[in-house]
């Protein structure tokens, strides 16, 4: 069911998703956005955590620049009794940074999406390959990314706060 939010929580979450910065009180610009203290803020953010509205604060990693270059969506065919199963073996995987279930269609049967990295595309493909044969799916695709057009956290912005 979905959390009820006052006016000042949504403030919040709109500056939380702005981002944080790196320095040592990252949660002081992102109150003076939202409108309160930073001590609201934090105990605000601790409510969310035992709410389960916020599951975990993490930093962006520029996985390119640590030399990562491998990333590829990979589509997997899975027969729907199976999905929950196969997914969450799947996304136990460290390469495995998301992975959710889709409906299929008739022109593209896939159903369970990973994305995976890696150093290089061929490491990539080479675990689509070990992941398939241990999880018993032989119908997947591997597209490997061409090129990163956006990658930004995740922004949930409540246009109509007060």
């Amino acid at each position: 069911m979905a959390e009820s939010l006052s006016n000042m929580e949504k403030r919040m979450i709109n500056a939380l998703s702005a981002g944080l910065e790196p320095v040592s009180r990252p949660y002081l610009a992102a109150s003076k956005l939202a409108g309160c203290s930073e001590a609201e803020l934090i105990a605000v953010l601790k409510s969310f955590v035992e709410r389960g509205i916020v599951r975990k604060v993490a930093a962006v990693v520029e996985s390119r620049a640590l030399g990562m270059e491998g990333g590829a969506l990979v589509a997997w065919r899975v027969p729907e009794e199976a999905i929950e199963r196969t997914g969450t073996a799947l996304a136990i995987s460290p390469r495995v940074t998301h992975c959710y279930a889709r409906i299929a269609s008739r022109e593209w049967p896939y159903n369970l999406y990973t994305m995976a990295h890696g150093v290089d595309e061929k490491s990539v493909a080479e675990w689509a390959a070990d992941a398939a044969k241990e999880i018993g799916v032989g119908d997947y695709v591997v597209l490997a990314t061409r090129e990163e057009l956006k990658k930004t956290p995740p922004q949930y912005v409540f246009d109509k706060v007060k």
